[in-house]
This record gives structure tokens, sequence and C-alpha cells, in this order.
């Protein structure tokens, strides 16, 4: 399979340069994939490569992690505001914003602070707040990454699959997973979620352990219109755990949006 496109941009409002997988190509409405705790865009490989054919896939790197220049800020709100300097800076017109975990809360932060740059929002994985998160601390302290992901992934994963999230794991700079953590830790926008007038679809794992389907199914009640679709046999990583699933419930909600959007005009 040929290597994805990527790219970097320098960000105007901050001076550095931020790096991202994908193409922009004009004429395909942008999906821009946000990572996790610890993660970079490489995370988002099989949505990209699936969705590309359709979209203008791109999922960026946050400031510090793997290629990215910058320092991992330890709140959500400078993240939502890279993520906007890199609209900005690559000139990205509306777009389908896509979170997973931490990345969903700074797809919700942005959401609230720049909704007209939007067309549509997906959370994945992800809640009006998160939970802090002593034993993912604990359990880095220790340098136990077998553990560790055998508390992020599903019972269906399988040995490959959990050896590559292993590898993934370890690849990280503790410094990073702990400044994501305390951004997760000081982020509460529950009693903001009702001011989301965008359309929403909420995905999570039936058995995710690190965001439960209680923070998901919250969401989807307090965002109006939002469709919510829980997974089966399935933890914290939908987009790595089932891949295909998660891809065809992407595609068809952009085609409904845009049809819908179509319609109006």
């Amino acid at each position: 399979m040929p290597r994805e496109k990527e790219g970097r941009v320098l960000l105007q409002g901050s001076g550095f340069y931020m790096h991202y997988y994908g193409e922009l190509v004009q004429d395909k409405t942008p999906l821009l994939f946000v990572h996790s705790t610890g993660g970079s865009g490489i995370m988002w490989l099989q949505q990209l490569r699936n969705l590309s054919p359709d979209f203008s896939a791109l999922a960026i790197d946050l400031p510090g992690h793997r290629f990215s220049e910058g320092q991992p800020a330890t709140r959500v709100k400078p993240n939502a505001g890279y993520l906007q300097d890199f609209v900005t800076s690559l000139n990205l017109p509306p777009f389908v914003l896509i979170g997973h975990s931490f990345g969903g809360a700074v797809a919700v932060t942005y959401a609230l602070r720049y909704p007209a740059q939007l067309q549509a929002l997906i959370l994945i994985s992800t809640g009006g707040a998160l939970q802090k998160a002593p034993k993912l601390r604990e359990i880095l302290r220790q340098g136990n990454y077998a553990t560790l992901n055998r508390y992020a992934y599903g019972p269906g994963a399988g040995q490959e699959l959990l050896a590559k999230g292993e590898r993934m794991f370890r690849s990280v700079p503790c410094q990073v997973f702990h400044a994501d953590l305390e951004a997760c830790e000081h982020y509460d926008a529950r009693q903001q979620l009702k001011q989301i007038r965008l359309p929403t679809l909420v995905i999570c794992g039936k058995q995710d352990r690190i965001t439960p389907p209680r923070l998901s199914r919250f969401m989807a009640e307090q965002i109006g219109g939002a469709k919510l679709c829980l997974l089966d046999n399935c933890g914290h990583m939908p987009i790595l755990e089932q891949p295909t699933v998660v891809n065809e419930k992407i595609r068809c909600f952009v085609r409904l949006v845009q049809k819908k959007a179509a319609g109006k005009k």
C-alpha cells in the first residue's frame, strides 16, 4: 500500500510547524481528525486510507506530539486554539471535525468556540467531561504498558492489534502522556453541550473502560439531534478495533449531512 501523503504548515499565530497526514483536495469535503491522549495523527491511518477516495481526509499531530513542533498543552482550550491556527494557516474550508477521547474534548471545545467553521461533528470514545485517571497515571509511572494496553482495548482485540498498541504506547514520552492527562482532568464542558447546534454523531464501544458509554449517552442527550452509536465487543479504541465499522459510520453520516445541506440550497 502506498505511503500516506504528509505535510506540515507554519502556524501563523503560534510561529511553529504542525505536522499532518493526508492531503487537502479541492472540491472534496474536508474531514479533520484529532487524536487521543499520547497519540498522533498516525492513529487514524485506517480512516485516512479508507475515506480519502471520498473526502479530503487530514489527521494532525497536536503540538509536541510525534512530528509537530511546540510543547504539549496541559489544558484543552489551548489545543482548540492551535487547531484553529492550523485551520486558518492551511486555509481550510468548512469541514467535519472528528475527535477521539482527548481529541474529542478538543473537538467539543472547538465546536463551542468556532462553530461557523464546521459542517458537522463526530465524537468517538469521549465525553463532556473526562474522568480523573489515577490508575492510568500509576500504570505509566510503573511503565506497565501491557496493562495499559489491556485497559484500553476491548475483549475482541486480537494479539496482533494488542502488540501494535503496546509499541505505540511505548513510543510516546511520559511527559506527553501526563500533559494530555492533565488537560483531560481539567476539562468540563457538560454545561455547554446544549449550545452545540451542529449535526453530531457520537460513537463509543460498549466495553470502553476509559470513557464508558454513559458519557457518550449524556453527550448525545445534551446535543440536540445528535445520533448515538454504541459498538458491541469494543473498548476505548474503536478506530483501531473496528475500523471498517467506524469508517462506514463516518461515511454514511457525512453523506447524510451533505444531502441535507444540498436540500436546503
